[in-house]
C-alpha cells in the first residue's frame, strides 16, 4: 500500500508521494536539485510496484520528524520565516501540479514579498523532497563550515586577525604540521610525559632549529598547536590514536559491563592490589625517625564487596607480600584480629578460604609458586594487562575509600599534594607521628567499618535481589551464601602457606645443609645418614628448599619434587648468630662480615709477600753458608751418622743459651719447711740443671734416623 511521503527508488532514483489524484499520482526526485513535482498514471504505478521494480526505500529525512528546536534558536526563527514565505503555495494544489500557474504564482510572490525567485523555488523543493512538513525548512547548518574537512590554504591569512600585534602571521602548512605531530607524539600522546603548554615549547625550540631563518613572530603560534592537537587527537574520529597505548585505555576505552555481572556468587571471583599509603609513619623505637610511607595490600570479592585480606607493612609491593595478603584472606579473621589488639565476633568478618578466581597485576602472581595455587588448590589466576588499573576498578576504589577516613585528620603526616621546600615551607612528613602498629590498627578498623557499614549507592544488583536487602558488604556477603553459589573451599592455612613460600635450591655437606652462608640441622636428615662424616653414604647434592623472608629461624625442604610434603629444618649453633633475623637482615649481615674478611685477606696477601721475600733471604743466606762450609763435599753416610748426638749437643747449647739470657729471679720455687732465703747469684753459679730429668723429651722424642 503507498501513502503520502512514502520514498520508493525506481531506477536509481529516490521518488517521494507528494499527492494522490483521481487517476495520477503526484512525486518528485529527492536527490535533483532542479527537481519538480511530477505526474504519473497511478495504474502505471502499481503495474511498477507489482513487478517489483519500484521499490520500498527508508525515507533520509525521517531525522526531521524529531527535531525538537528551543525558542530562541536562530534555526526555529529561520524556519518560521521560510514557512511565512511559501505558506500560501504549498496550500494551492494547482502549484503542485501545473507548472504555469506555479511559475505565474511565483512570480508575483516575489513582488508581493521582495524575495528572490530562485529563493522562492528552492524552498518549495526543500519542502516537497524533505516530506512535507514545516520542520523540511529547517537551514542545515550543521553542513556549513565544511565541519571535517581541511580548508584550502592559499596566500591569505585565515583564521581571526591577531588584535594585539602588528604582525600578520603565518598559516599552518602541512610542513609545520608535521613537526606539530613530532612534538605531540613525542611528549604528549600516547602517554603524557609533559604539559601542552611544555610540549608546545618542545615544538618551538625543535621548529627554531630547522627554521632558523624564520622570525619569531612567524612561528606558529600556541593556539594553532593547540587547534591541531585539538582536531587531531581529541576528537571522536581521531581517538584510536590515544587508545593505541595501554597506560590511556583506562581512561578512554567505554565501558560495556560491570565486574559484578561476572561473578556468581561470594567467593567466585577476588581481586588483589597493592597502594602506597598517603601517610609518612614513624619509628616505634624511635618517634623522631621517619621511616616513610607503607605498603597497603587488599584483597576483595567482587560480588560482595567484602575485603577479605589485608597487609599493611614496609615492604615494597612484591610476590612476599601479596603471598602474605592472600594468607590472611584464607584464614579466620577472630585470631588474626586478636593479633593487632581487636576483638571481633565471627559473624563480623566471617569470610575465608580460597575463591574460585584471583585477579591480581601480571608482575605479582606469577610464577612456580602461582602454579601450584593453580593446579593443587584448583584457583583459576587471571593477570590484569600492563598500565590497566581499570581491570581491577573494585579493588582501585576501596583503596580510596579507606584512605579516605584518615586523611581529613590533620598534623599527622599526611600526603597533601605537594610539600614546600622553600625556605619557611610547610612540609607534612614532619608531621608523622603514627607508628605502624598505630596505622595497622586504623587501616584494619577500616575495613571493619567497611564490610559491616558501608552503603554501595552504585553497586549493580541483579533482578533477584529483594529491595528491603540493603547493598552493604556484609549482607549482600550472607544474601549470597543463602541464594547463590558459594564458591570458597576449606584449605589448611598451614599448607598453603608453605607451598606458596618463595623457594631456592640449598647444598647439603657434612656441616649441614648450606643457604647462603646459613647452615640448618634437620633431624630427618640425621636418620638418612646424610651428615655422617667420611663414610661413602649416599646423599643428594642439592635440595629445594621453601623460605619465610621474615624468619631466618625455619626452612621447609621439599625432599620430594611431585609432592608438597616437607622437612622443618631448623638454624644450626654453627649460624646461631643470624638467630630471629629475617633474611634481608641477615644478608645484610653476612655480605658485610664478607667485605671485612675480603679486606683483610687483601693485608693478609700483603703480610704472606713480605713473609716469603723474608723467608727466601734466610734461605739464600743458609745455602751460601753451606756451600762455603763444603758442606757438599762430605759422604751422606759422614752426615748422617752422628744425628742423634748432633741433636743432644744443640740441646745443651740451647739450654746453656736460656739460663744465660734468663733475667735474675724470674723464675722460683718455694719449698715448705726450708729455708726461702735468697742466694746470691755466685753461689749457685756451679749449680747444673741440665742433669734433672728430660720427661717431655721421652714423652715426645722422635725417631731420629742414624
Amino acid at each position: 500500500m503507498q501513502l503520502i511521503n512514502s520514498v520508493y527508488i525506481l531506477n536509481s532514483t529516490q521518488y517521494r508521494i507528494l499527492k494522490f489524484l483521481p487517476q495520477y499520482t503526484v512525486w518528485i526526485a529527492i536527490d535533483n536539485k532542479n527537481a519538480f513535482p511530477e505526474l504519473i498514471l497511478s495504474k502505471e504505478l502499481k503495474i511498477l510496484s507489482e513487478d517489483q521494480s519500484l521499490i520500498p526505500a527508508q525515507d533520509p529525512y525521517e531525522y526531521l520528524k524529531r527535531l525538537n528546536l528551543s525558542k530562541n534558536s536562530i534555526q526555529l526563527k529561520k524556519r518560521d520565516e521560510n514557512f511565512s514565505i511559501i505558506q500560501d503555495l504549498i496550500n494551492d494544489e494547482h502549484v503542485l501540479i501545473n507548472a504555469k500557474i506555479r511559475t505565474a504564482k511565483i512570480k508575483t510572490l516575489h513582488l508581493e514579498k521582495e524575495v528572490s525567485i530562485n529563493k522562492i523555488l528552492r524552498l518549495l523543493r526543500r519542502y516537497w523532497q524533505r516530506g512535507q512538513t514545516i520542520n523540511a525548512l529547517v537551514p542545515d547548518y550543521e553542513n556549513s563550515g565544511g565541519k571535517g574537512q581541511k580548508r584550502t590554504i592559499g596566500d591569505k591569512k585565515i583564521g581571526r586577525p591577531r588584535i594585539y600585534e602588528s604582525n600578520e602571521g603565518k598559516n599552518v602548512t602541512e610542513q609545520v604540521e608535521l613537526y606539530f605531530k613530532k612534538a605531540i607524539e613525542g611528549y604528549l600522546v600516547p602517554i603524557k610525559k609533559q604539559s601542552i603548554n611544555d610540549t608546545y615549547l618542545r615544538f618551538k625550540n625543535l621548529f627554531s632549529k630547522h627554521f632558523p631563518q624564520v622570525q619569531a613572530a612567524d612561528i606558529p603560534t600556541y593556539a594553532q598547536f593547540y587547534y591541531f592537537y585539538n582536531t587531531q587527537y581529541r576528537n571522536g574520529k581521531n581517538s584510536k590514536r590515544v587508545l593505541t597505548n595501554q597506560k590511556t585505555l583506562k581512561d578512554h576505552k567505554p565501558l560495556t559491563s560491570t565486574a559484578t555481572k561476572q561473578a556468581n556468587g561470594p567467593g567466585a571471583r577476588y581481586e588483589i592490589d597493592s597502594t602506597v599509603a598517603d601517610i609518612y609513619l614513624v619509628s616505634s623505637r624511635d618517634p623522631s625517625q621517619i621511616i616513610g610511607r607503607p605498603t597497603v595490600y587488599i584483597v576483595i570479592d567482587v560480588f560482595s564487596r567484602m575485603i577479605a585480606g589485608l597487609y599493611v607493612g614496609m615492604e615494597n609491593s612484591s610476590f612476599n607480600t601479596a603471598i602474605q595478603c592472600l594468607s590472611v584472606a584464607v584464614q579466620d579473621k577472630v585470631t588474626f584480629c586478636q593479633s593487632y589488639g581487636l576483638q571481633i565476633q565471627s559473624e563480623d568478618w566471617p569470610i575465608y578460604g580460597l575463591p574460585g578466581a584471583i585477579l591480581a597485576d601480571r608482575g605479582e602472581l606469577i610464577g612456580y609458586q602461582i602454579e601450584l595455587l593453580e593446579k593443587n588448590f584448583s584457583v583459576r589466576i587471571e593477570n590484569a594487562p600492563p598500565y590497566r588499573s581499570d581491570a581491577k576498578g573494585i579493588v582501585e576504589r576501596a583503596f580510596g575509600i579507606i584512605q579516605s577516613r584518615f586523611k581529613s585528620y590533620e598534623n599527622i603526616g599526611v600526603v597533601s599534594g605537594f610539600k614546600e621546600k622553600k625556605k619557611g615551607g610547610h612540609d607534612y612528613r614532619l608531621e608523622a607521628c603514627l607508628t605502624l602498629e598505630e596505622f595497622r590498627k586504623i587501616i584494619l578498623s577500616c575495613v571493619l567499618l567497611r564490610n559491616n557499614f558501608d552503603i554501595l549507592t552504585k553497586y549493580d544488583r541483579s533482578a533477584d535481589m529483594p529491595t528491603d536487602l540493603p547493598s552493604i558488604p556484609l549482607k549482600l556477603w550472607q544474601w549470597g551464601l543463602q541464594h547463590r553459589t558459594g564458591m570458597l573451599r576449606q584449605v589448611d592455612s598451614k599448607s598453603l602457606s608453605v607451598g606458596l613460600l618463595p623457594r631456592m635450591d640449598a647444598s647439603l655437606s657434612d656441616h649441614g645443609l648450606k643457604v647462603k652462608g646459613l647452615v640448618y640441622q634437620c633431624v630427618e636428615m640425621h636418620k638418612q645418614g646424610w651428615f655422617i662424616r667420611n663414610t661413602a653414604k649416599s646423599r643428594p647434592k642439592k635440595l629445594q628448599i621453601g623460605f619465610d623472608p621474615y624468619s631466618v629461624n625455619t626452612i621447609y625442604v621439599f625432599f620430594n619434587e611431585n609432592k608438597l610434603e616437607y622437612w622443618e629444618a631448623h638454624l644450626s649453633d654453627a649460624s646461631r648468630q643470624y638467630q630471629h633475623l629475617t633474611w634481608w637482615e641477615a644478608e645484610q649481615i653476612y655480605k658485610a662480615i664478607k667485605i671485612v674478611e675480603k679486606q683483610h685477606s687483601q693485608l693478609k696477601s700483603v703480610a704472606v709477600v713480605e713473609l716469603q721475600d723474608f723467608t727466601d733471604k734466610i734461605i739464600q743466606t743458609a745455602q751460601s753458608r753451606q756451600t762455603q762450609a763444603g758442606v757438599h763435599q762430605l759422604s751422606k753416610a759422614q752426615r748422617t751418622r752422628d744425628i742423634r748426638q748432633n741433636k743432644q749437643e744443640a740441646i745443651q747449647v740451647e739450654r746453656a743459651e736460656h739460663l744465660q739470657n734468663r733475667p735474675f729471679n724470674s723464675i722460683r720455687t718455694i719449698h715448705p719447711n726450708q729455708n726461702n732465703t735468697q742466694t746470691p747469684p755466685s753461689q749457685n753459679s756451679n749449680l747444673d740443671l741440665t742433669s734433672q730429668p728430660d720427661l717431655m723429651r721421652q714423652l715426645f722424642e722422635e725417631d731420629d734416623e742414624e
